[in-house]
């Protein structure tokens, strides 16, 4: 059970990921003049590699949507929501940046990845979960692009 809840944790992590780099916030305005504030269509793909209860054939996964990004979620566009979870290892360098999400103790990593493009920017990720008892690791992986579209909706 607790494989189980730990696996369906970490898919969430990388979807999470995927669709905005939650992970625990470097620092106020770290982000801050690499993303434009307004509307992005950011278009995922993920692959839930060797994920148990899975069928190979539903492990690659797309998913295209739209998200408004004002000031407050460009300050907390690496701020992990969920419990027991944090950043380690934050670098940011001209139009890159890199940390991990770093949960319980050492259940789930994630490396991501994150260049800045005119634009908009793409993210890639890749999780390690260890099984709960033992047994091989779990591993994913997410890409995501994303386009500046205009203002936010209001």
């Amino acid at each position: 059970m607790r494989r189980r809840a730990l696996v369906a944790a970490a898919t969430v992590a990388l979807v999470a990921a995927v669709a905005h780099a939650q992970a625990q916030a470097p620092g106020m305005g770290t982000f801050r003049g690499k993303i434009k504030e307004g509307l992005y269509e950011i278009r995922s793909e993920a692959d839930l590699g060797n994920t148990p209860g899975i069928p190979p054939a539903n492990r690659k996964q797309t998913a295209t949507m739209q998200q408004c990004l004002g000031a407050k979620e460009i300050d907390g566009f690496a701020e992990e929501k969920q419990k027991d979870c944090q950043t380690r290892n934050l670098k940011v360098s001209g139009d890159a940046a890199s940390f991990q999400i770093f949960c319980g103790k050492g259940d789930m990593i994630s490396d991501v990845a994150v260049k800045f493009v005119p634009g908009g920017y793409t993210m890639e990720s890749k999780a390690t979960v260890k099984p709960a008892g033992g047994g091989a690791p779990i591993t994913m992986s997410s890409r995501a692009e994303s386009k500046y579209i205009g203002p936010c909706k209001k």
